[in-house]
């Protein structure tokens, strides 16, 4: 897997790097990226599935990066900021062609959203090596609470819990973004609390939108009723359609979404 991602890092690290560092130099750091992984994969902790092996192998490979770029005289925050900035690049590629098929099996970005989290938790995430598990919550909320990370647990061994932070945990807000919904989560593993509590939610507009289907669908049995008890229809269509438009131009008139619908 970390061999298949080669040719995806080297890109991605340019692209980050090419404003810092010279070209010989940031060949300097590419290489010095994979002689500091190889050393830290001689001592990896043994996980029991495939992928809590392969996201400890990521998190080594992010240790290997960050240390290069202190190597190469970045400072503490810049080297933390520079390799979030990279391992963002690569969560993107390595997260797009899960939610694109998604879009085969769902219409609403939420009920997508649950569609990547189901398969997730069956890899990389499956259980025993992760934890995780659905919480209740309100309607249209994907909830789920995450009581064991390998990642996280291997970054802390490091003494980096931070950098998991910034490099991992915080990849998941520009991604609910990419998603086209909202993440709150107040607590993380690596933050150093006992459990990440994942709530992604619908922006605004959505919200809107399924409201609008929920007066439509009770318009429609409204009329359907009234036919029925009188044997006559019980509105002439244009009325009836006035009347859709007015109820759904009434919410969508408080509608004010933080952000445009991708």
């Amino acid at each position: 897997m970390i061999k298949l991602l080669r040719p995806m890092l080297a890109p991605a690290m340019r692209r980050v790097l090419q404003d810092r560092f010279s070209l010989g130099e940031l060949e300097q750091v590419i290489q010095g990226m994979w002689r500091n992984y190889d050393d830290l994969a001689q001592d990896l902790p043994a996980e029991p599935t495939l992928g809590a092996r392969i996201m400890v192998r990521l998190a080594a490979m992010t240790v290997g990066l960050h240390e290069s770029l202190r190597e190469a005289g970045l400072t503490e925050e810049e080297a933390g900021e520079r390799t979030s900035q990279v391992t963002w690049l690569v969560y993107e590629k390595l997260t797009g062609p899960p939610w694109k098929l998604t879009a085969l099996l769902a219409k609403r970005r939420i009920a997508r959203v649950r569609r990547v989290m189901d398969w997730s938790m069956r890899f990389p995430y499956g259980p025993p090596g992760y934890q995780m598990q659905y919480v209740q919550a309100e309607e249209n909320t994907v909830a789920f609470d995450v009581h064991r990370c390998p990642a996280a647990d291997y970054f802390a061994r490091q003494g980096l819990s931070e950098l998991c932070v910034s490099a991992f945990c915080n990849l998941d807000y520009p991604l609910a973004d990419k998603w086209g919904v909202t993440l709150e989560r107040s607590q993380t593993l690596a933050g150093g609390a006992t459990h990440c509590d994942f709530r992604f939610r619908p922006r605004c507009e959505q919200k809107g939108e399924l409201m609008r289907e929920k007066l439509r669908a009770a318009l429609d049995w409204l009329r359907g009723f009234l036919e029925a008890m009188m044997g006559a229809p019980a509105y002439d269509e244009a009325a009836f359609q006035q009347q859709i438009r007015e109820l759904v131009g009434g919410v969508k008139k408080d509608e004010q979404p933080p952000h445009p619908d991708r």
